[in-house]
This record gives structure tokens, C-alpha cells and sequence, in this order.
């Protein structure tokens, strides 16, 4: 079959049947095959992954990743942070529900984020709530909550969250550096920290969506060249280190102790850190915003037995 063909085949397979669901189910390895020569228009390497991206795709084909599931979970994933002793970097949570007719808005602050659980782009931020349009905000949790993660992403750890939705306390943000709170966002690799990817100056989705990605060394805190696309070189600018950046560190490897390799996102606000979530599939372990030096850099030192030692 014709490459593009094929791909085209993928493509309708993945988004539409239930053939394709139920591999990502009962056989997460085929599901992978068929996503990766949809993206990539060639085999899946099992018995030599190399980069970033193969190696996330490996482990969540070939390995317990019942954690991931656990952690994944933006409410659950607090008791592990908590476990570890790390409870004051959370935020307050305000509720957890199954179903949105169940939230008393009336009971929630002024100001507030709501979400769903098991999913990513389903966050509202609420500044005032008194302007708020409680119908639409509604409308938009229960359209998610509706829709089960995983599928069409060849994500298998997430299929197995339950849907549900968590309020809590609303971020401030540091206007002088960012429109945007920013997301600082740890590549921890055998339980170190070897860089930071940010994202800042968002965009809401009315107006486009855009925001800003770059890629920082920690040690010293510099702005790396080569290693992340050169995607709106235009817009990006010298961000300073964040305050207690050691500490940052210190709670990122804390955080992602005994994994292969895990993205831990925190936030920093005036010196006070906050947890962001766990990601051990970054955009389904099919990332396109690296370079190929920094896919392979990375990929390298991924011990793929590192926790089941």
C-alpha cells in the first residue's frame, strides 16, 4: 500500500473504530505500531528505541504503567505528593465530583480553577465568579467529563482514569515576566532533573491559543540553542531563573524518583512553589517541538530498567 495511503488508512482507524480502541486496551504495542507509522510512516523500533520519544513509547508498551494511571490522575496524584511529605506544595482543593450537576458553585471562592481529573484542555479559570457564565463552564466539564482519554492518543495509562472533577485555589500570576502563569516543566530522567522546557505567555482560545515553549540548562540556568524548534523564534525572550530554583530541582527528583523518565510540572509564584501534575506521555510520547540532537540526547540516558532494579 502506498505510504501516504497507509497513513491515510491509519488515520481513520485510529480516530473511528472500535478495532483501534480495543488495541490500545488488550494490545497497547500494536496500538503503538499503527500511531507511530501513522506519524512517522515507519516501523516502531521495540528492539533498539534510541530517542525520546521511542523510549515513552516503549515503556508504555512494555511496561507496568499502572503508576502512570495512579499519577496521572490530577486528583490522586495529590496523595502521592503528599506521601512523599511534599503536601505544602499543593494547592487547596475546593471539591472533587462525578458529575457536574452535583457542584455547588454557590460553595466555591470568587476565584478558582475547575477541571476534570483524567484529561488535558479542560481547565477553566475563574477569576471572578460573579461574571462567570456558570451554563457555558458547565457545558464545557460535562462535554469532557463525556470523553474518555487515551484513545485517540495511543495513551493506554489514561483509558483507565475515571472521569471526574476537582476545583481548586487559583494561581496568581507574575505579570512582569509573563501574560501568563508559567509553567516550568522538568525533564526528570532517572530521578534527575537534567533540564527545564517553559511554556508562558498563553493565549486564550479566543483569541488563538498561541503560547511560548523554550528550553533552559539548569546548572547554570541558561537558554539553550539547537535543542527545541525554532517555533515563534520571535516571541521568546531571556526568562530569569526562578526564585529557589535548587528547591524546584529538589521537589522535581523527589517527585519523579524511580521512573524511567517523567515530566513534572511545577509553578513558581514569588518563591512559593506549587505542583503542576505528572506526564509520562508528552504529547503521546510523539513530541515534534525537539530537535532531533536533543531527542537522542535525552533518549540516551533513559535507563529503561531504572525503578525495577
Amino acid at each position: 500500500m502506498h505510504k501516504f495511503l497507509k497513513s491515510y488508512y491509519y488515520a481513520f482507524l485510529i480516530k473511528y473504530t472500535r478495532y483501534y480502541r480495543n488495541l490500545v486496551d488488550f494490545n497497547p504495542r500494536k496500538a503503538i505500531d499503527i500511531m507511530w507509522y501513522r506519524c512517522f510512516q515507519k516501523k516502531f523500533p521495540w528492539d533498539d528505541p534510541v530517542t525520546l520519544n521511542e523510549k515513552i513509547n516503549w515503556l508504555s508498551g512494555s511496561s507496568d504503567t499502572s503508576l502512570w494511571t495512579k499519577y496521572s490522575d490530577k486528583y490522586e496524584v495529590r496523595n502521592y505528593i503528599s506521601s512523599i511529605g511534599l503536601q505544602d506544595i499543593l494547592t487547596e482543593c475546593y471539591g472533587l465530583w462525578e458529575n457536574v450537576d452535583d457542584i455547588n458553585f454557590s460553595e466555591l471562592p470568587s476565584s478558582f480553577a475547575i477541571k476534570c481529573t483524567h484529561d488535558c484542555g479542560s481547565t477553566i479559570v475563574v477569576e471572578d465568579k460573579s461574571c462567570a457564565d456558570i451554563g457555558a463552564i458547565k457545558e464545557k466539564l460535562r462535554k469532557h467529563l463525556s470523553q474518555k482519554m487515551g484513545y485517540d492518543t495511543c495513551e493506554p495509562h489514561y483509558t483507565h482514569i475515571k472521569p471526574r472533577i476537582m476545583a481548586e485555589e487559583m494561581l496568581n500570576i507574575d505579570s512582569s515576566i509573563s501574560s501568563s502563569i508559567v509553567d516550568y516543566k522538568f525533564w526528570v530522567i532517572n530521578g534527575k532533573a537534567l533540564c527545564c522546557m517553559l511554556v508562558y505567555d498563553r493565549m486564550p482560545e479566543n483569541l488563538g491559543g498561541h503560547y511560548v515553549l523554550d528550553l533552559y540548562s539548569l546548572r547554570p540556568w541558561k537558554q539553550t540553542e539547537g535543542l527545541i524548534s525554532e517555533y515563534d523564534r520571535r516571541y521568546k525572550k531571556i526568562m530569569p531563573p526562578p526564585d529557589n530554583l535548587e528547591d524546584m530541582i529538589s521537589i522535581a527528583e523527589k517527585i519523579g524518583k524511580g521512573f524511567p523518565q517523567v515530566r513534572v510540572d511545577l509553578y513558581n509564584i514569588k518563591g512559593k512553589i506549587y505542583f503542576g501534575e505528572m506526564t509520562f506521555t508528552s504529547q503521546g510520547g510523539r513530541m515534534s517541538y525537539y530537535t532531533p540532537e536533543f531527542q537522542k540526547m535525552i533518549g540516551e540516558q533513559i535507563d529503561l530498567t531504572y525503578g525495577t532494579k
